[in-house]
């Protein structure tokens, strides 16, 4: 689920919370770890209350049945959205199950909410098609699941519930929406999906606990490389979350062989633009280009396999 970038940016929010301290390193891997780990539980959360909308059209299905006068649309439902076997897959999905009690996800969703969601999409002309039909194909089954997907993703009750819950939503938002939607569309085969979207360790630890516990480690090390090349900037001047990029971005350049250069630079303008000021792009590119020149130079700057220099 989490790629490189987004491993980037969780270690510039870790070092950016909290004052360099190198003598508790573990500090900044704990909070490293719990970032990671926020973001899945995100996931977990989505997922369920995409598991518990499905599951109330079988209260829907009570409530028509029970109707003194039901519409044409009230005999002719059912409720194919849970039944259907690509909502199957997702329902029994074990691994997920196992994170939803890890992370006691269950105690953090109100009915009420799901209720609201539900209703809210049970009114589109499209699901009312999709629900007067007992078959349907297996992509026909995903496209209203990705629909009903972002009826909920765009409810304003839903993203207040998820900022109230997690700090991190509004910098993982865009992670979460397309890991469910990759998901739905996944779920053509009857495996369990939510596997392949657990934290990696080559991402995680190999990639991610490298480049923190090296830019921590090696502070004052990076400030003295990187101060020649700021010309007339003075060090206090510099925006504290572009010397951290360029911390990082040295030590990645310089401790990460597979990383190639071109890719470490591109890498941290496109954050810049993100999390920093507008001139931060230009100031970022410049300083790591003159870096790179001459770390290349004093032939500093080891790279392997995928991560040759060119």
């Amino acid at each position: 689920m989490l790629s490189r970038r987004n491993v980037r940016i969780k270690i510039l929010q870790v070092i950016y919370g909290g004052n360099i301290n190198h003598d508790n390193i573990e500090r900044y891997q704990r909070n490293y770890q719990a970032s990671i780990n926020r973001s899945l539980e995100i996931l977990v959360f989505s997922l369920r209350v995409l598991q518990k909308v499905l599951r109330y059209s079988l209260i829907d299905a009570e409530n028509r049945k029970h109707k003194m006068l039901p519409s044409e649309n009230d005999k002719l439902f059912n409720p194919i959205i849970l039944t259907n076997e690509q909502s199957q897959i997702l329902m029994n999905s074990q691994s997920l199950e196992i994170h939803v009690r890890k992370f006691h996800v269950d105690s953090k969703i109100d009915q009420d909410l799901i209720r609201k969601l539900y209703l809210e999409f049970s009114k589109d002309q499209e699901y009312v098609d999709y629900y007067c039909l007992s078959e349907h194909t297996a992509e026909e089954n995903i496209e209203m699941l990705l629909k009903i997907y972002k009826s909920i993703s765009k409810n304003q009750v839903f993203n207040e519930t998820l900022e109230d819950l997690y700090v991190s939503w509004d910098d993982d938002e865009s992670l979460i929406v397309g890991a469910v939607k990759k998901i739905i569309k996944s779920l053509i085969s009857d495996i369990d999906f939510f596997k392949e979207y657990l934290p990696d360790d080559e991402t995680i630890k190999e990639f991610g606990e490298t480049l923190l516990v090296e830019t921590v480690k090696n502070d004052k090390a990076l400030v003295e490389l990187i101060n020649p090349f700021l010309e007339n900037w003075e060090m206090e001047r510099v925006a504290a979350i572009d010397l951290i990029m360029l911390k990082m971005a040295v030590t990645e350049i310089l401790k990460l062989e597979s990383i190639p250069t071109k890719v470490t630079l591109n890498e941290y303008v496109e954050i810049s633009k993100m999390y920093s000021t507008d001139k931060s792009k230009e100031f970022i590119n410049g300083i790591l280009d003159r870096l790179i020149n001459k770390l290349n130079n004093e032939k500093k700057i080891i790279k392997s396999g995928r991560g040759l220099i060119d």
